[in-house]
């Protein structure tokens, strides 16, 4: 470049050319440069934001600004995620170095979070009744940190009793997860029966 520069100086001298003018005309012409590649420079400066950083890695689940899905491809310009749709949506990586990502990939433990309403029946003897045999359950089964779990009544409605239940599973994937959420409400529907 500095050649080239030095090149187009000598041919001005030459011609009688004003090496002002040519200065001015390379700054403008690199300013407009510049501008126009604004969106490029900061796509390849996220990418060394995000191989610097490593908010994630390949397979990993994330949520991100509307997008999520599992990370397929971290490549210079941008970040390629599969998405639940079974889709590949691209987000430009200067988009992504600067907004929030949740790695869900990262977690030690899932939880799962429950609001059960109990609709008829729910006399203050029973809903304790129903409570422990919750705690029970969630204690019996390997699967959930039991010394974690929290059950118990949050709101009275006009129509309903409304219970939150929250939990841990140590599960490795959302399958296990599904699997043991499944198992869990068709237990607690036969402890409310």
């Amino acid at each position: 470049l500095g050649i080239v520069s030095g090149g187009l100086l000598g041919i001005a001298a030459v011609f009688s050319v004003s090496a002002t003018n040519i200065l001015a005309g390379l700054g403008i012409g690199g300013l407009a440069f510049a501008f126009a590649s604004r969106e490029t420079l900061s796509n390849v400066f996220g990418a060394g934001i995000l191989v610097t950083d490593r908010p994630f890695r390949s397979g990993d689940w994330i949520e991100t600004d509307g997008v999520k899905g599992s990370v397929e491809e971290v490549g210079i310009r941008s970040t390629r995620v599969r998405t639940v749709a079974d889709s590949i949506v691209v987000v430009p990586n200067g988009k992504l170095a600067d907004s929030t990502i949740n790695n869900l990939g990262t977690r030690r433990h899932r939880l799962i979070d429950l609001k059960l309403f109990v609709t008829e029946g729910g006399t203050p003897a029973r809903l304790q009744s129903f409570i422990a045999a919750v705690r029970t359950r969630l204690e019996s089964d390997p699967a959930f940190l039991a010394t974690d779990a929290k059950v118990g009544i949050v709101a009275l409605t006009a129509v309903a009793v409304e219970i939150q239940l929250t939990a841990y599973v140590d599960l490795g994937s959302d399958r296990a997860e599904s699997d043991t959420r499944h198992a869990l409400l068709a237990d607690l529907m036969g402890v409310a029966e």
